[in-house]
């Protein structure tokens, strides 16, 4: 962990300067890839929903067993509205709730959220 921690603690450093170089050598460091968020293939919204809740549903099956004898919470039925379309965002208003909500920060963040807040802009 600690090697790690050093790693990138250098890579910071170099890039200290130059954000775009920065998030570029940490986003190479980290393997990520910028993947379109919503599959080609997905023509019906309904089913990417369905496939989406199937996912997480069996995600659950499988670690409440490991999570001991108690029983599964119990829940009343959801009275509320339900969220059945979503109006539209932009990147201003995405920036706006992002600088308008608290930063939180962990020492085991790989990026320090003060390095992502003075370069969202850009």
């Amino acid at each position: 962990k600690q090697k790690k921690k050093q790693y990138f603690h250098r890579i910071i450093s170099v890039s200290n300067n130059n954000p775009k170089t920065l998030f570029r050598m940490v986003n190479k460091a980290l393997d990520h890839k910028q993947q379109q968020q919503i599959p080609d293939s997905v023509k019906d919204m309904s089913e990417l929903a369905t496939e989406f809740n199937k996912f997480f549903s069996d995600k659950v099956a499988k670690i409440r067993p490991a999570m001991g004898p108690e029983p599964p919470p119990e829940f009343d039925d959801f009275s509320g509205s339900t969220l059945a379309e979503f109006k539209p965002t932009n990147n201003d208003e995405i920036l706006e709730i992002i600088k308008e909500s608290g930063i939180k920060t962990s020492p085991d963040d790989i990026l320090p959220c003060k390095v992502l807040v003075d370069n969202l802009d850009e």
